[in-house]
C-alpha cells in the first residue's frame, strides 16, 4: 500500500465520518444511533489493494455509568 493509498483512505473515511456526524447532529438531534458503511472504490488504489467495507457507528452515551467512566477517562487525558 502506497502513501497515496493511505491518503485516499483517510480522505474517504473523513468524508464518511463527517456525513455521519452531520446526520447525527442535524437530523437526529444526537438522539439516535447512526451507522455509516463506506465501500472503497478500488479504482482509486494501487493494483492488488483490496480494502474491506468499513462501518462507522456514532451513538449517544445515555447510560450514566458509561458516562461517568467516560468523564473519568477524559479527565486523565492531557489536552
Amino acid at each position: 500500500m502506497t502513501e497515496k493509498d493511505m491518503d485516499n483512505i483517510l480522505e474517504a473515511l473523513g468524508e464518511a465520518s463527517f456525513a455521519g456526524l452531520f446526520k447525527f447532529v442535524k437530523e437526529y438531534k444526537m438522539k439516535k444511533i447512526i451507522e455509516v458503511a463506506h465501500v472503497f472504490d478500488n479504482d482509486k488504489f494501487s493494483p492488488g489493494t483490496d480494502l474491506p467495507t468499513v462501518r462507522i457507528t456514532i451513538e449517544p452515551i445515555i447510560d450514566s455509568e458509561v458516562n461517568k467512566k467516560y468523564e473519568d477517562f477524559k479527565k486523565k487525558q492531557l489536552n
